[in-house]
């Protein structure tokens, strides 16, 4: 099998861990990155602690679109905050028209705007589920982890999915705990549900998942988030894995929260570092389309509200 070229395109916590992971495991890859975060990488390497190791990543080379000429990679790794998706992606595209392009994304619709550049041949789903977050410029750490990385074609195009899975082998040679998905969708629409429940919720009252899952009003308050989201993703025409919120619910509290208990929401690091967040993409997609389809979605509608108030107050 031939080398695959990578670009990471947006090197936050995600795309620096999963970057340097490959790096150390020998591919060549190359880093979009900006700020302090970028300058601590440059001058002494990234260094990523947690549950997955210490580990000081040397030799990062890096992007820039206004110099680089020579270099062509044949998969970009899509990492950026969902409200910079068309804004990057159009920027790829005029300079890498040819390459694979995978979203490793939170929320809805970054596939739907990836698709207005790229081919649908060309495009790769995946679903990262594991905590990282930057703790000082050049310093990730790695807390908590729910599944492996999922990839696969969300057209369930054949030749795609040979892409995917050749992406996979050089995950798995880098130590990523990750595997081939045919049904993309339904596993990204799973997290959609996970985000939609706890990130507003922490970011709002500053708090871990699990103590608010232990707590009986917000746990019905978590219920109806999904309940909403179910209806929503019904309408779509979307396969749950677990078809009914009920089931849903009973493996939110009983398997995906014990492992990431004390884990706390980035979007509250968002609204206090940037001052906007993902709530579009999550539980405002929910809210829009309840809207367009007059399914009464008010648990989202209330949350999206409120998440949009603090941004404009830490813009302030």
């Amino acid at each position: 099998m031939k080398k695959i070229k990578y670009l990471i395109a947006g090197s936050g916590a995600i795309g620096s861990s999963i970057g340097g992971f490959l790096l150390k495991s020998g591919v060549d890859i190359r880093f979009i990155a900006r700020g302090n975060h970028q300058k601590m990488m440059k001058k002494k390497g990234l260094k990523i602690s947690g549950i997955w190791g210490n580990h000081l990543i040397s030799n990062i080379n890096f992007f820039n679109f206004s110099s680089e000429i020579n270099f062509q990679p044949d998969v970009i790794l899509l990492t950026v905050k969902s409200y910079d998706t068309e804004k990057m992606v159009n920027e790829l595209f005029k300079h890498f028209p040819n390459s694979y392009i995978v979203s490793l994304q939170n929320g809805l619709g970054n596939w739907e705007i990836i698709e207005k550049f790229y081919p649908k041949n060309k495009i790769i789903g995946g679903r990262v589920i594991y905590g990282a977050e930057i703790v000082a410029p050049g310093h990730v750490k790695i807390s908590v982890i729910a599944d492996d990385t999922l990839l696969g074609s969300p057209y369930n195009i054949y030749e795609t999915n040979i892409k995917a899975k050749d992406i996979i082998f050089d995950f798995k040679k880098a130590e990523l705990p990750s595997r081939f998905e045919e049904n993309i969708e339904s596993y990204l629409w799973g997290k959609v549900l996970y985000n939609n429940a706890l990130n507003p919720l922490g970011a709002i009252l500053e708090s871990n998942y699990g103590p608010m899952a232990d707590d009986k009003s917000l746990k019905k308050i978590m219920k109806e988030i999904i309940i909403e989201t179910y209806k929503i993703g019904n309408k779509l025409g979307i396969r749950f894995i677990l078809p009914t919120p009920d089931e849903y619910f009973d493996y939110f509290i009983n398997k995906q929260i014990p492992p990431t208990y004390n884990h706390f929401p980035s979007m509250f690091y968002d609204l206090k570092h940037r001052g906007k967040t993902e709530i579009d993409s999550l539980n405002g997609a929910i809210s829009k389309a309840g809207k367009k389809f007059k399914i009464a979605t008010p648990v989202n509608d209330l949350l999206t509200a409120q998440i949009k108030f603090l941004e404009k107050k830490y813009k302030q």
